[in-house]
């Protein structure tokens, strides 16, 4: 019975280095992801309304959505350009509250993400904004046409940030469907300032 006893005292701090690691191994996988801990603080709003952040406010005003974008910077074929899906045209204001800064946008779409398209870089927003000047433009987005449904019931949402947007506030701007059109044809026009 003593030896019993003793190796079973030999053998606790190896069972209980045991338990340790699995509830270790366990708490690890409930863990927040490094994304999820320096994750932006999402602001929400929805098209119509100024939208404002730490260091950034916003005002969608609609969306547009097109086969062909027509721009005073292309050269050729009348200044129009084809989508490779449809356009999206996003028509906006924006300005910085406190420090200069370049807004950052993407646009969400039926669980897609796209980036603004970096054929119209003059004619769309996305320049060094300044304190309380506005920017009023648009951006402009190459989107998947399979996922703009043709009555537009597809939710969209403009986001928009500063910097890298890491534990900071990111604007989050749903645009109702009574704010997108179709149209055959966008012009884009530089964009303006104050």
């Amino acid at each position: 019975m003593k030896a019993r006893v003793a190796s079973l005292r030999k053998a606790l701090p190896a069972l209980g280095a045991a338990v340790v690691i699995a509830v270790a191994a366990v708490v690890w996988h409930f863990l927040p992801t490094y994304t999820q801990v320096y994750a932006p603080f999402d602001v929400h709003g929805t098209s119509g309304t100024t939208v404002t952040g730490r260091n950034l406010s916003a005002r969608v005003f609609g969306a547009r959505v097109t086969p062909n974008v027509k721009a005073p910077s292309v050269v050729g074929s009348g200044g129009r350009v084809a989508a490779a899906g449809v356009w999206v045209v996003v028509d906006a204001t924006v300005s910085t509250m406190r420090d200069s800064a370049l807004p950052k946008a993407d646009l969400l779409v039926a669980g897609n993400t796209y980036t603004p398209s970096d054929r119209f870089l003059t004619e769309t927003l996305g320049g060094l904004a300044d304190p309380g000047i506005p920017q009023i433009g648009t951006w402009t987005f190459d989107v998947n046409p399979k996922v703009v449904d043709d009555d537009a019931a597809t939710p969209f949402a403009l986001r928009l940030w500063v910097s890298d947007g890491r534990l900071d506030s990111r604007l989050v701007i749903d645009i109702k469907k009574d704010d997108v059109s179709r149209e055959q044809l966008v012009s884009l026009t530089h964009p303006e300032i104050g």
